[in-house]
């Protein structure tokens, strides 16, 4: 799931959020136990950790805080190692 997750994010032009990217996922890991938003903010923390991604945009939605992610060049450099 966290190589998808890298994948979706390098193939965005835009910014993307854990809600995007766990949409996109729903098809493909929604009944799996270990999908659920704690563990994709985890992944998505850990992009950020590496250097992978950085976050481009906060925003309050209600009481919770809104991050937009962007893949930063390094990150899109080292997609080329993902298995297609």
């Amino acid at each position: 799931m966290k190589s998808r997750i890298l994948e979706y994010a390098i193939k965005q032009d835009r910014g993307i959020t854990v809600e995007d990217a766990m949409s996109v996922l729903e098809p493909d890991y929604g009944k799996e136990r270990m999908f659920n938003r704690k563990l994709v903010e985890e992944y998505f923390d850990a992009f950020v950790g590496v250097t992978f991604m950085k976050a481009s945009d906060l925003a309050m939605d209600g009481d919770d805080l809104k991050i937009t992610y962007e893949m930063t060049d390094y990150g899109r450099s080292r997609g080329k190692y993902l298995t297609r």
